[in-house]
């Protein structure tokens, strides 16, 4: 498991969760994965993403946080995480066609 910051470590040391939702976009579906749910391209904006709203609770655990390529916060933009590392480097090519 990749090194967690030690933010994330007082938070699960108060047992907390990270407040972070697995984050990817189904190009198929048109749609954002967040968490569990599925959510409109239309009807995303970062800018006003509220997890109370989807109703997906308090986010996963600290220890799942390396578990996924991509992860959102409540406030700030995605965070990239190892999983989305590890894919890059065994697939340099298709990355000239993701974005």
């Amino acid at each position: 498991m990749s090194e967690i910051s030690s933010y994330f470590k007082y938070l699960k040391s108060e047992g907390d969760k990270s407040g972070l939702y697995p984050f990817a976009y189904v190009n198929e579906d048109r749609v954002f994965s967040i968490g569990d749910e599925k959510v409109a391209l239309n009807d995303f904006d970062p800018y006003t993403f509220s997890p109370d709203e989807l109703g997906i609770g308090d986010g996963i655990d600290i220890d799942a946080m390396p578990q996924h390529p991509v992860l959102i916060p409540i406030m700030g933009g995605a965070i990239v995480g190892p999983r989305l590392h590890e894919w890059v480097e065994t697939n340099p090519k298709a990355l000239a066609n993701t974005y």
